[in-house]
């Protein structure tokens, strides 16, 4: 269950660097932020898994996570463009230029959503 919480929470901070990198129109015109998403995904499942080897996890480290990652995000690029930004930058590191942004947004947000309830199941489990 450790991993799965970072993972999830490695998503989210990714999902969160690639949006904000997004917003630079030198680097989006010569880097696939899509490549730099996945890459930022993996480093921190990697740093993640080793910081929290020998640790225990707190539950409500995804809670806060959580709540951190949407703010910055609405401040920064309010909800039109987080309707928008994540899924282009997937569609475009995964070469998917035929699946639509609807459907992109649909995975994002059942993974967002079935990773949220997962990773709070053992803290709901508790009581």
């Amino acid at each position: 269950m450790k991993l799965l919480i970072g993972i999830y929470n490695s998503f989210l901070w990714s999902l969160l660097i690639a949006t904000l990198l997004f917003n630079d129109t030198w680097l989006q015109m010569r880097v696939n932020i899509g490549y730099l998403f996945f890459a930022c995904w993996l480093l921190l499942v990697i740093i993640w898994s080793l910081v929290m080897r020998h640790r225990t996890v707190n539950r409500w480290l995804t809670v806060i996570n959580m709540v951190i990652v949407t703010v910055v995000a609405l401040a920064v690029e309010g909800v039109t463009n987080l309707l928008v930004i994540p899924a282009a930058f997937i569609r475009e590191g995964l070469h998917a230029e035929n699946v639509s942004f609807t459907s992109i947004n649909l995975v994002l947000v059942i993974i967002i959503i079935a990773g949220f309830l997962l990773s709070l199941k053992p803290l709901v489990r508790r009581r």
